[in-house]
């Protein structure tokens, strides 16, 4: 999944989340701890590190802000719009200042609190990547506290903070710790991830169902839809049309078609219901939310 689309997604998601807001439908959020989860997806490069503002293929965009990192804030399984590292924003009257409170008792998966100060380093680091480029300032206000000063008005921005590459990292250095779900196990760059559930998360409960994620990155399709179909892993992402029809014969996947390219999931997996036209993978987060069917 490239930025762009990222970017599209994101848009996609939103409005869909004030359909979702305003119908009151309730979404399935999870099931039991256990298992490990095994997906195989494209874009993953000998080059991938954990720099956000690098990332655009979908491997290292659902390892990092799916599994091993946190964003300020995040659009739900349910649609909606919540916080993640952060717990509450305000903005000025003429939305151009926002002033953020941040989540208290976070720690990095190194042990080391989370505070205002990780957020303006791991930021300024960024510069202009996406949402970023229209701030002109940024500031901690208090250990908890973080002020976004922007060139114009945007009543938005608490949206776009969801942003997958906006995750935040240890005194902003580009660093496989993070304060998300799965603490890394191993990783090996366009290769694979391992990740492994941390023991305690203000999260439980919510998301990061599986013990284990085993993440590969396949390419080029054709070997993504052979490991899919010999059990390697349990979901691949960017298969082409023509394998619908074999696929959907088998009865063992759940496939989602968009434009040129399918996904499909095993059903030993369990998802939550999906909102708008988005398919499972779509949401970088997809890897916590998911759970053993």
């Amino acid at each position: 999944m490239s930025g762009s689309a990222n970017r599209r997604h994101l848009l996609a998601a939103g409005l869909a989340a004030a359909v979702f807001a305003a119908s009151g439908m309730p979404v399935r959020a999870g099931g039991v701890r256990g298992g490990t989860l095994r997906a195989g997806l494209g874009g993953g490069s000998a080059t991938d590190s954990w720099d956000g503002a690098t990332h655009d293929g979908l491997f290292m965009t659902a390892v990092a802000a799916g599994a091993v990192f946190d964003t300020l804030t995040e659009v739900a399984a349910d649609g909606a719009l919540r916080g993640e590292l952060a717990t509450g924003w305000e903005p000025s009257s003429d939305a151009r200042t926002w002033d953020f409170t941040l989540r208290d008792g976070v720690r990095f998966h190194d042990g080391a609190p989370f505070s205002a100060a990780d957020v303006v380093a791991t930021f300024d680091r960024l510069g202009s990547a996406g949402p970023l480029a229209q701030v002109t300032s940024i500031e901690a206000t208090g250990p908890l506290g973080l002020r976004l000063t922007l060139a114009a008005p945007n009543a938005n921005l608490p949206f776009e903070l969801s942003d997958p590459r906006l995750f935040v990292q240890p005194r902003g250095e580009v660093t496989p710790v993070g304060t998300g779900l799965y603490r890394v196990g191993a990783f090996e760059p366009g290769r694979r991830f391992l990740g492994r559930r941390v023991d305690e998360h203000w999260k439980d409960g919510r998301a990061g169902w599986f013990e284990q994620v085993d993440v590969l990155a396949i390419d080029p399709s054709a070997v993504r839809l052979a490991a899919l179909r010999s059990g390697r892993v349990d979901a691949i992402d960017g298969v082409d049309l023509h394998a619908v029809g074999m696929l959907r014969a088998s009865g063992d996947h759940v496939v989602s078609e968009a434009g040129d390219w399918v996904q499909a999931v095993s059903h030993r997996v369990g998802m939550p219901g999906r909102i708008g036209t988005k398919r499972p993978m779509d949401d970088a987060r997809f890897i916590e939310r998911w759970w053993a069917a």
